[in-house]
């Protein structure tokens, strides 16, 4: 059964993959809230390893155990004054080894420009003021299909009001991810690999008087991750120094549509694929550096003169159990993310989240299950 879920999930990322239509993209729906990937150069999709890592692929849920709850804070760098643009998300997972991982995610985005109009598909003016307040819901499950092989799917729905005008799509999300030890030895070490298909459903539909719609971005990843550890056996930690690598590819596979006028986004008929790596040094599972490079071959808002976003960030895990002397393992996590963007600006991302490794739902003994 596993095996053709599986197979299930592999085709319908195939066929959705090879279909390429004009779209408008939209930028509340490819925006991450959350440090640690974000300072990775969103090379996430193949560790997935928070609660905010179903926006990448929501075959990492399987691997969460126990239950987290975290809180991510982006702001944007704006040009004109009285301008305001952040993004909030507020997400939670519960992993168990008895019925796999679940997660929920609720985003809102807020935008407001006084001095840009607002456009209709015909290119009328139907509002002076740019005033947008987004909302995505998103619910999702992911199983191990094998010991090395997880695969997940993720419910989305969002709602967005501009100026007045209200609109809201629903879709799903199709993700897998493959990981086992490389090295197989005493330092422990995990190779990943991740592939997600995102935004497979209906466009957005405007309550205007043309009916307008926006087609949600369609976004194909694919990416790795090697993790590796040098054990340590003090009071404070299992291990001393770690490294993590990543790297990802992501392209937008619904084109943008040059003559159409979309209530927000880029118009960039040159948009392709991108790539990003990142990598992620740790001392004690305390402390951790991160670094992460996008490359867009084109022009972009995000990018600098070069093509190339950077981006700075840490973290600390306070391993608080520890500390306290409590038995079930217990971690506050707080990142911090800084990514330079085009003209000097940079935007500002903070992630806090408190993670309970205990397993609720843990399976049965081998004798219960056969009484």
């Amino acid at each position: 059964m596993k095996k053709y879920l599986l197979l299930s999930i592999i085709s319908i990322i195939y066929s959705a993959a090879s279909t390429r239509c004009a779209a408008q993209v939209l930028d509340p729906y490819e925006v991450p809230v959350d440090a640690r990937s974000a300072s990775l150069g969103e090379g996430f999709v193949a560790i997935a390893s928070s609660p905010a890592g179903m926006f990448y692929n929501a075959a990492g849920l399987a691997q969460l155990q126990g239950t987290e709850a975290q809180y991510g804070y982006r702001t944007f760098p704006v040009s004109t004054p009285n301008s305001v643009s952040n993004y909030t998300n507020y997400s939670a997972t519960l992993g168990s080894s008895l019925f796999g991982g679940f997660g929920v995610s609720y985003s809102t985005h807020i935008y407001d420009n006084p001095t840009i109009p607002v456009y209709n598909r015909d290119s009328q003016i139907i509002a002076n003021n740019y005033n947008e307040t987004s909302t995505i819901l998103q619910i999702g499950y992911a199983n191990h299909l094998s010991p090395t092989m997880d695969a997940g799917v993720m419910f989305g729905y969002s709602h967005r009001n501009i100026s007045g005008l209200l609109g809201s799509a629903e879709w799903l999300d199709f993700g897998i991810r493959y990981h086992e030890s490389l090295l197989k030895s005493r330092v422990p070490d995990e190779f990943s690999f991740g592939l997600s298909l995102t935004h497979i459903g209906s466009p957005i539909e405007y309550n205007d008087a043309i009916g307008s719609t926006e087609t949600l971005p369609r976004t194909l990843r694919a990416g790795f991750a090697w993790h590796i550890a040098q054990p340590d056996t003090s009071w404070i930690a299992n291990q001393f120094l770690s490294v993590l690598i990543t790297g990802q590819y992501k392209d937008v596979l619904n084109q943008l549509n040059p003559g159409a006028i979309g209530y927000l986004g880029e118009e960039n008929p040159n948009a392709k694929g991108y790539w990003s790596i990142g990598i992620e040094t740790g001392a004690w599972d305390i402390l951790f550096f991160r670094y992460g490079l996008l490359y867009r071959p084109y022009n972009s808002v995000y990018s600098n003169a070069n093509n190339e976003q950077n981006s700075l960030g840490g973290g600390i895990k306070l391993p608080v159990h520890r500390l306290l002397s409590i038995s079930t393992p217990v971690y506050l996590t707080f990142d911090y993310d800084a990514g330079y963007l085009l003209a000097g600006g940079h935007e500002n991302i903070v992630t806090a989240g408190i993670h309970i490794l205990n397993d609720f739902f843990p399976p049965q003994p081998q004798q219960d299950m056969q009484q």
